[in-house]
């Protein structure tokens, strides 16, 4: 054992690279990783999450709050039935609300490495699998995604299965490539299930390897195939959710109703929309600084390689990007799953400049400075641990308002309701904290028969803003935002 451990230590430190990678990994898990504070998105997604792993809900009956969602249809459920899986495994601590982060962001960089040797025409390409790495892990959008738990980080992993099966089996004889392409076909559909219709785009890979003619085995009739595969294989999973499982089909019907077909020519599609495209480019300006780093190291002039390699993975970047910018939920990390084959296409256009980097960095680096690198960003990140833990501070003025500090001021699994609640009721952050932390249910709307110990209001309430004379204030003197009442006996 302690042979292994030994011959894996001077394994990691001789490779340089290597550890860059997983310095870098360590800069996007360990700082947040004990911190309270996430976008209210991915709190939302954690507690429905942790519902489902104690048996509040199911699969396709996914449970927010008793007030709130109380079948939640607005995303997919894989990625959430994922996280579930992991509180029934290791419990609801804080950590294990960006475990999956965690794991898909490490899946990630293996899948990237797989991909980018698997299309390298030579093996000094082949070797530069920590540029598409490094750049993935350099960009802003995916530091932010990582650290808040979205559902994209799970779509990601399964949208680079499905390319690395489409790219693996192209490379293979007819009936090794179907069953390839097959396993494609698996990996689209989760990545589907994880967040949406962004996840289909892989899914002209095989296309792409004939019009771009990559040096492959793809011919008309494995295409003509592949189309067969297609059908048949959408055509079987769609009689399988209609007959086997009402719950499946009746999500699905919800799923389509509220967040695709009630999209629809709701705006005139307009190219002004490309403005999220120009948005998403303005986040590679810090490849742009990294490639001119290494050109002024190198003292060389940057030549690029547009050729049918980039141009691939370009075509493939954009079909997973432009679709989104012209749709009418458009939101920047809807993008996320297109970034790391912008990445590809950026490292393949700049590969020999990439490949002269490489040269000479490995020709100066050593185990001892590559130890030295990983123990840096390793006590680093432990120390911006130290100062990231605790609570975040969209959540920290109802922690300091409602609960003083203090769990027992509002009980668990207490429903509360909300007085004045368009004053207030747009706090999502602290909804989805209180739910995570507390299981507390805020409902929006006060029915006479309702019974609440409990109610919430604005410390500044509007003015029509009653609260019955059997509730007595009970949150901090100083509260800032949020007012707690409780019934007195």
């Amino acid at each position: 054992m302690k042979s292994l451990l030994k011959r894996s230590v001077v394994y990691f430190t001789s490779n340089f690279w290597l550890t860059l990678i997983v310095a870098l990994s360590l800069f996007h898990c360990l700082p947040f990783l004990f911190h309270y504070g996430m976008f209210f998105d991915g709190v939302t997604y954690a507690s429905i999450s942790r519902n489902l792993a104690e048996g509040y809900g199911s699969l396709f009956k996914l449970h927010f709050s008793d007030a709130l969602f109380p079948r939640f249809t607005e995303h997919p459920p894989v990625a959430m039935w994922f996280h579930a899986s992991l509180y029934k495994a290791f419990g609801q601590s804080i950590w294990v609300d960006r475990l999956p982060s965690v794991l898909n962001l490490f899946a990630s960089l293996f899948l990237i490495c797989k991909i980018w040797k698997e299309m390298a025409n030579d093996l000094k390409v082949k070797q530069l699998w920590w540029v598409p790495c490094f750049l993935f892990l350099a960009n802003e959008l995916s530091f932010w995604i990582f650290r808040n738990n979205m559902l994209e980080t799970t779509m990601a992993v399964f949208v680079l299965a499905a390319s690395y099966c489409f790219i693996k089996g192209a490379s293979f004889n007819y009936s090794k490539k179907l069953i390839w392409w097959f396993l494609g076909l698996v990996s689209v559909v989760l990545g589907v299930l994880s967040k949406g219709p962004v996840g289909f785009f892989p899914i002209m890979i095989p296309f792409y390897f004939y019009l771009l003619k990559i040096p492959s085995s793809v011919t008309i009739k494995d295409l003509f195939s592949y189309v067969v595969l297609k059908l048949l294989f959408f055509g079987v999973l769609f009689l399988m959710f209609r007959y086997l499982s009402e719950d499946v089909l009746d999500y699905g019907k919800t799923y389509f109703e509220n967040k695709i077909s009630s999209n629809l020519g709701r705006k005139p599609l307009s190219f002004d929309n490309l403005d999220l495209i120009v948005d998403l480019y303005t986040k590679f300006l810090l490849w742009v600084g990294f490639l001119m780093i290494a050109v002024f190291i190198l003292k060389k002039r940057a030549k690029f390689y547009l050729d049918r390699y980039s141009l691939f993975f370009l075509v493939i970047a954009i079909s997973g990007s432009l679709p989104v910018s012209l749709s009418q939920k458009r939101s920047l990390f809807y993008i996320f799953p297109s970034l790391a084959f912008y990445a590809f296409f950026f490292g393949f256009l700049f590969r020999g400049v990439f490949n002269d980097l490489h040269d000479k960095v490995s020709h100066w680096a050593s185990p001892r400075k590559s130890f030295l690198l990983f123990g840096s960003c390793l006590i680093l990140s432990l120390v911006a641990m130290g100062f990231m833990s605790g609570v975040g501070a969209t959540q920290r003025t109802y922690v300091s308002d409602v609960l003083k500090n203090d769990p027992n001021i509002l009980p668990e699994n207490r429903s509360v309701g909300l007085v004045c609640p368009q004053s207030i009721y747009r706090s999502w952050a602290a909804i989805s904290y209180a739910q995570r932390f507390q299981k507390i249910s805020y409902f929006k709307e006060l029915a006479k028969d309702a019974h609440f110990d409990y109610l919430l209001t604005s410390v500044k309430p509007d003015s029509n803003c009653v609260i019955p004379n059997d509730f007595k204030v009970i949150s901090h003197l100083k509260a800032k935002k949020f007012l707690l009442y409780k019934r007195v006996k």
